[in-house]
C-alpha cells in the first residue's frame, strides 16, 4: 500500500507533463541562425511558422522571396520537461517530414523555453552536429475539445508578447 501511495505523485506527474507537450500550438519566428557544432552562425532574417496540432506539424518558411512549405507528423515523443509549459523547460520530439516536392526525411524538433524566452531547434539527425534554430515572437496555444467555449464565446487564446 506505501508503494501505491509513493508512486502515485510520479505517475500523476508523468500524466500531467505529457499533457503539456500534447497541446496545440502555433509560432511565429522573425529570425534564425544556423547551428554548427554548437557554434552560431550569421543570424538571417526569417518568417517561420510551426503549427503543431494532434500530432500533426505544418511548417511555413520564408526568407527573401523564398518560400517553403514542410508538412510532417510527430512519431515520438522524446522529451518533455516543463516546469511551466512554454516558459521554463523544454520538449524534443521525432519526425517525419515532407518538404515540397521533396522525399519524407527524418527530423528531430526542439522546443526551449528559459524565463520565456523560446527557441525552436530543427535537425535532421539526433546528435544536433548540425541544426536550424529560430527566436519565436509570439505563440498561440489553441485549446483542446473538452475545454472548448459554448458557441457564443469565442475561444481563449494565450499569447506570449
Amino acid at each position: 500500500m506505501k508503494k501505491i501511495l509513493l508512486l502515485l505523485p510520479v505517475i500523476l506527474f508523468g500524466l500531467f507533463s505529457a499533457a503539456q507537450c500534447d497541446k496545440s500550438v502555433t509560432f511565429k519566428c522573425y529570425k534564425g541562425r544556423e547551428i554548427k557544432y554548437g557554434s552560431a552562425q550569421q543570424e538571417m532574417p526569417f518568417e517561420m511558422t510551426l503549427a503543431i496540432d494532434q500530432g500533426k506539424m505544418n511548417i511555413y518558411m520564408a526568407m527573401d522571396r523564398a518560400t517553403s512549405t514542410i508538412q510532417g507528423e510527430i512519431t515520438e515523443v522524446l522529451t518533455c520537461e516543463w516546469t511551466e509549459y512554454l516558459h521554463n523547460g523544454k520538449t524534443r520530439y521525432k519526425g517525419k517530414v515532407t518538404p515540397e516536392g521533396g522525399s519524407m526525411q527524418d527530423a528531430y524538433i526542439e522546443i526551449e523555453s528559459t524565463n520565456g524566452q523560446t527557441k525552436i531547434s530543427f535537425s535532421s539527425t539526433p546528435d544536433d552536429t548540425s541544426k536550424l534554430q529560430f527566436d519565436v515572437v509570439d505563440y498561440t496555444i489553441t485549446e483542446d475539445d473538452a475545454a472548448a467555449p459554448k458557441a457564443a464565446e469565442p475561444a481563449k487564446r494565450k499569447k506570449k508578447s
